[in-house]
């Protein structure tokens, strides 16, 4: 089997080897060449991340109130007579309200005496 010249891989030192790579080589700026690479992300790639991030750092923030009003909730209930139940208002800005177990009766105003049935609901 007979092989060219042409197809052997050019050996060091040979001038027209290094022509010839010299003439493939591109340059490439670090950035480029970081972004080629996979090294860094793509602007846009970074902003959603970024994005991601904030997201998720509000999520923890609102769930840290939910659980921080819960046991608060949980604290005005054990304050609370026999027969009452506190609860957070849906609107804002989220008072409190009290709803009587026995009547179901909502009331804005704490409650100082224990539920009881009134004489029409018996």
């Amino acid at each position: 089997m007979e092989v060219k010249a042409s197809s052997l891989p050019p050996q060091a030192g040979d001038e027209e080897a290094d022509a010839s790579a010299s003439s493939l080589k591109q340059e490439l700026h670090v950035e480029e060449l970081q972004q080629k690479l996979g090294l860094v992300a793509q602007r846009e790639e970074r902003e959603t991340k970024w994005g991601a991030a904030e997201a998720h750092d509000e999520f923890l923030a609102k769930r840290r109130a939910l659980y921080a009003g819960e046991a608060e909730l949980a604290g005005i209930n054990a304050a609370l007579p026999d027969g009452w139940t506190a609860y957070r208002a849906r609107s804002e800005p989220h008072d409190v309200y009290y709803v009587n177990d026995v009547t179901g009766e909502a009331v804005w105003d704490p409650p100082t005496q224990p539920a009881v049935a009134t004489d029409a609901e018996e």
